[in-house]
């Protein structure tokens, strides 16, 4: 309808700017273009993919998906997009203004003159679904999402069925770029997915689990484990036990490190304070491990003598040996080196304190043949016996050697501590004289 008057004209040209403007900022906040670069044609006619696909967020496609199905809710901003504008101005509708202020000052007094004809609501609606849907064929969705025009929504019951519940899972871990058990229930809910992760009783476990059946993924292998799930001892006993089988280990070779690689690192330390072998214990009750019989002891174990000599003693059960017969290999072969180096590398100091009924002299012991002739195994014994005196190496004597043990190695350097010492601190260039009591056997103290 033609305006009738000059006021009516006035905000008809007013309405019109306003429009326009609505029009363009609409374009340059959803581009963040500069209004210098705005071509006025075909401000509806945006994209979907003004971004790339794979821009996109997951939500984003999500919501895409839901608006080109026909499943969304309009809101009252549709009302402002400019087509809409534009077509209920078209249809004769006022927008901005009251049809009552469309009088001339002239006619104030007078019959009010007839502005444009209004519309109902109904028709109002008609025309802004109308204008949507057209924008949705038009691809458009994420236009009208930006500007949140539109409200997507799942159909009901979408959300209870499997394969689609499935499928939106697994299109989830491919879009974050993650592995199934890295997910989290953020990712859910951040995504649009916490509707479909309410069939699970919101656990993301029994989600992936379902949706990754060929992976077999255990609770333990989650980025966050289930909470309270280690408080059964049924479960971390699978745990462990699981753990074994996927590191070919034998549950004595279990370490730490083991733990921690396989996401159990919080179960050792909640539940066996960081001790393998309070886990291993607890998993294979059968096998009676001993603490000496892991391949890592604590730092602290061998500290106590108790604790040596039941090693020992068992080790000497074990072997079926003489404990005069036990050898420094034997030692080694059980994991309880460690305790021959508490002894400065003696064998037979260990096994002195392990049986003191026995009353075991020196040359009751039998020599473990060849292992003097190891280098290594003399370096590694005199530079034990340095640490433990806390001795300078020239200071060393040999009644030092004899004292603790060692009377074999210093033997086998003919009773020469400076032989020893100078091999065992070649880096020290050391001569006889440097000696702090020469090249003597015995001195007394």
């Amino acid at each position: 309808m033609v305006p009738t008057s000059e006021k009516h004209l006035y905000k008809h040209i007013q309405s019109l700017k306003t429009m326009m403007t609505r029009k363009i900022y609409d374009y340059i906040n959803l581009h963040q273009r500069s209004p210098k670069n705005i071509c006025l044609k075909g401000f509806d006619k945006i994209p979907m993919l003004s971004k790339k696909r794979e821009e996109l967020t997951f939500k984003e496609r999500l919501s895409i998906f839901f608006i080109g199905s026909g499943f969304y809710k309009i809101t009252d901003k549709a009302e402002a997009l400019p087509s809409v504008q534009d077509k209920l101005l078209r249809s004769g509708t006022t927008i901005g203004y009251e049809q009552k202020d469309i009088v001339s000052n002239r006619d104030k007094d007078e019959k009010s003159i007839e502005g444009p004809a209004s519309i109902t609501p109904t028709e109002k609606k008609r025309i802004i679904a109308e204008v949507v849907r057209h924008l949705i064929n038009d691809g458009s969705e994420l236009y009208l999402l930006k500007l949140e025009a539109v409200v997507p929504y799942a159909s009901r019951g979408y959300w209870g069925d499997k394969k689609v519940r499935i499928s939106w899972f697994r299109a989830l871990a491919k879009h974050l770029k993650k592995e199934p058990q890295d997910l989290v229930k953020s990712d859910f809910t951040s995504n649009g997915l916490n509707r479909a992760l309410k069939h699970y009783k919101n656990s993301p476990y029994k989600a992936i689990k379902e949706a990754f059946p060929e992976k077999n993924i255990k609770e333990w292998e989650m980025l966050r484990t289930p909470e309270g799930f280690f408080d059964k001892k049924s479960n971390k006993v699978a745990a462990i036990k699981w753990l074994v089988k996927i590191t070919k280990k034998k549950p004595k070779d279990l370490i730490a490190d083991d733990f921690q690689q396989r996401r159990l690192g919080g179960l050792l330390a909640s539940h066996y304070h960081n001790s393998p072998f309070r886990a291993v214990s607890e998993a294979y009750p059968g096998k009676n491990i001993k603490e000496w019989e892991m391949t890592k002891v604590s730092n602290s174990f061998y500290k106590n003598p108790m604790n040596r000599n039941d090693a020992v003693r068992w080790m000497a059960v074990q072997l079926g040996k003489d404990p005069r017969k036990l050898l420094y290999e034997d030692f080694l072969a059980y994991g309880a080196g460690a305790i021959v180096d508490k002894h400065c590398g003696s064998v037979y100091a260990a096994v002195r304190e392990a049986f003191p009924e026995l009353k075991i002299k020196r040359k009751d012991m039998q020599t473990s043949q060849g292992f003097w002739s190891q280098g290594k195994n003399r370096i590694r014994a005199t530079r034990k016996l340095a640490r433990t005196l806390r001795k300078k190496p020239s200071d060393l004597i040999a009644d030092d050697f004899i004292k603790n043990g060692l009377s074999s190695l210093i033997h086998f350097h003919n009773n020469s501590p400076f032989l020893a010492v100078k091999e065992a601190y070649s880096e020290l260039n050391l001569i006889p004289t440097d000696m702090k009591h020469g090249n003597k056997m015995h001195v007394k103290t």
